[in-house]
């Protein structure tokens, strides 16, 4: 799935309830079943959402927090340029339609956003390594949980992990400089952590600075 196989789509009417496949997504109903319409969309939106939630992963991201919500967003050419930039690497299609996991907790009887959670991954062996970093309102790293490795098993020192926490986009998240290697066999895979958690950073920033 790719956001041009999407759009090849949109002017269809897939569950033929009489709108277009794009009407329906505007207008939050369901275009794959034909009781969710424009005028009645239901509540399958929620329940979608719940059940894409990877709660386990987010809870080990967010320990004290039970309730989260997610955005599925789209980087715009202008913000692919500025996170690869500040990567030096291209982004792949799928680098490009980043999940945000918003982190809520009810505070004075209002829920409130204290943190947005993305899974990332290096741009070599993204296969083999998903980091779930975790970042508070001010844009540093709170915890960073490795939720596939099948790089090194050092990667998973908990020591190594903890250096990532307060990081943010002014640190230069490389290894050997503020990021000390997992183990002195591990520097390359370390080093692939680390752009993992920066490529986080970058994305996030790129949609939800309020200066862009």
């Amino acid at each position: 799935m790719t956001p041009g196989a999407f759009a090849a789509i949109e002017s269809r009417d897939s569950d033929k309830d009489g709108f277009s496949n794009i009407d329906e997504i505007r207008a939050k109903s369901n275009p794959g079943d034909v009781l969710s319409t424009p005028t009645k969309p239901t509540d399958w939106l929620s329940k979608i959402e719940e059940s894409m939630m990877p709660l386990n992963e987010l809870k080990k991201i967010f320990p004290e927090i039970q309730k989260f919500s997610l955005l599925e967003g789209t980087l715009f050419p202008d913000q692919v340029k500025d996170v690869e930039k500040g990567l030096n690497v291209k982004l792949t299609e799928a680098d490009a339609v980043p999940t945000f996991y918003f982190a809520i907790k009810d505070q004075d009887e209002k829920l409130l956003r204290v943190g947005v959670a993305v899974f990332a991954t290096p741009t070599n062996n993204p296969e083999k390594l998903i980091a779930g970093i975790g970042v508070d309102l001010s844009g540093k790293i709170t915890n960073i949980v490795l939720i596939k490795n099948k790089l090194s098993e050092r990667l998973n020192d908990s020591k190594f992990l903890s250096q990532f926490k307060g990081k943010n986009l002014e640190s230069s998240l490389q290894v050997n400089k503020d990021i000390m290697p997992a183990s002195a066999d591990s520097v390359a895979e370390s080093g692939f952590v680390a752009e993992a958690a920066k490529k986080a950073l970058l994305t996030i920033s790129a949609v939800f600075n309020k200066k862009k």
